[in-house]
């Protein structure tokens, strides 16, 4: 389903709800606001990608959320009967609008990850004014942060593969039905594919970049999640949010595997 999206639908959708999700913000809306955006986006441009209608877009986002916090590990007893109504509601807005019950997971794959990496491409305009100012003298440059951002600072830390067989890795032999987690953030940081890998240099050429994986099992959803968080944030710069008023040391959401800044502006708790 991913793979089939139409890159210019994409760009479409993702500017026409960056734009309606970002009215009425302001240039320094409440913190949480701000949150809440990020966390809107994917849902809103996925739903409108797959064939949900239009008016049913809150509702799914709202759904979207509860079902993920539901499935991650770590989900409260309320919140994941909570997901459990939700998916519920999902189903049946699904199978109601004849769309494909696979959109329900495209939904929850996009959700976290996508609004984590608008929190920290805002993050990373924060902690680097002359950047900032950058952007907005050749939008451009946007493209090559977020691309920056996904090496330097994944929104998705790490995964799981499983072995179907035993297979040796780094030297150790492990059996079938092995499980290994997967640092794709330190693989990123590998001084063995990139060069001085700690340091963020949106003029990057040749970088490898494993936040969505490799091979057969790499996530489809990259050109997706970039053009929406490109066209969040550009949203965002454009309605007059200042990245420099940000706090650059923000707390995180908690999970296992998502790194998702929580930000405040400067001077707040």
């Amino acid at each position: 389903m991913m793979d089939a999206l139409d890159p210019s639908a994409v760009a479409v959708a993702a500017d026409r709800w960056a734009s309606r999700l970002a009215a009425g913000l302001g240039p320094r809306p409440d913190a949480s606001r701000l949150t809440d955006f990020a966390l809107a986006m994917p849902a809103h441009v996925v739903g409108a990608l797959v064939g949900l209608p239009e008016d049913s877009q809150a509702d799914v986002a709202a759904w979207t959320g509860d079902l993920v916090r539901c499935v991650f590990p770590g989900g409260r007893p309320e919140e994941i009967e909570r997901g459990k109504e939700s998916t519920i509601r999902l189903q049946a807005l699904v199978q109601r609008h004849g769309v494909s019950a696979h959109a329900i997971g495209f939904l929850a794959q996009a959700y976290d990850a996508t609004a984590a990496l608008i929190a920290a491409t805002l993050l990373t305009l924060a902690r680097r004014p002359g950047l900032r100012d950058e952007v907005a003298r050749a939008p451009a440059a946007l493209a090559l942060t977020i691309t920056e951002v996904l090496r330097f600072d994944a929104p998705v830390q790490n995964t799981r593969r499983f072995f179907a067989e035993s297979a040796a890795v780094a030297g150790h032999r492990l059996p079938a039905n092995s499980t290994v987690l997967v640092v794709l953030a330190a693989a990123n940081r590998d001084p063995a594919v990139n060069v001085r890998p700690d340091v963020f240099d949106h003029e990057r050429t040749g970088a490898e970049v494993f936040t969505f994986g490799r091979g057969v099992h790499a996530c489809a959803g990259q050109r997706l999640a970039t053009s929406i968080a490109q066209a969040a944030v550009a949203r965002l710069l454009a309605i007059g949010v200042d990245p420099c008023e940000i706090d650059g040391t923000p707390g995180y959401r908690p999970s296992l595997n998502c790194r998702m800044p929580l930000l405040t502006w400067k001077g707040k708790s």
